[in-house]
């Protein structure tokens, strides 16, 4: 969804969040995952309680490796901010290649 919150563009359907109307359809024991937007600990929980079967997680375990571990010991876990030093990613463990992928997205890598 690029935004796990977001409302429909559509007025039509603007009735309930996006990822509802997902969640709203018979999947027949097909498992639902989301991302977008997902950061912090409550946005996990949010997301979790809108009937979905797992969340997945980008920029935010791209910062932590090891999100879901921070999240599981403290439910208020929230993300270093962004901006973020190219050595702080090699912490998290990113490659050269991978640094300079991120370095495209606005505002994610700090220049030194």
């Amino acid at each position: 969804l690029w935004d796990s919150f977001k409302q429909p563009e559509d007025e039509n359907y603007q009735d309930k969040p996006l990822l509802a109307h997902f969640t709203d359809l018979d999947l027949n024991e097909v498992k639902l995952t989301v991302a977008g937007k997902i950061r912090t600990g409550a946005d996990v929980q949010k997301t979790l309680d809108s009937r979905v079967d797992f969340v997945t997680v980008g920029r935010s375990a791209i910062l932590h490796h090891d999100f879901a571990t921070q999240i599981i010991d403290n439910p208020d876990f929230k993300p270093v901010e962004t901006p973020v030093s190219k050595s702080y990613l090699y912490q998290q463990g990113l490659s050269d290649n991978f640094i300079a992928y991120m370095n495209r997205w606005p505002n994610f890598v700090a220049e030194d």
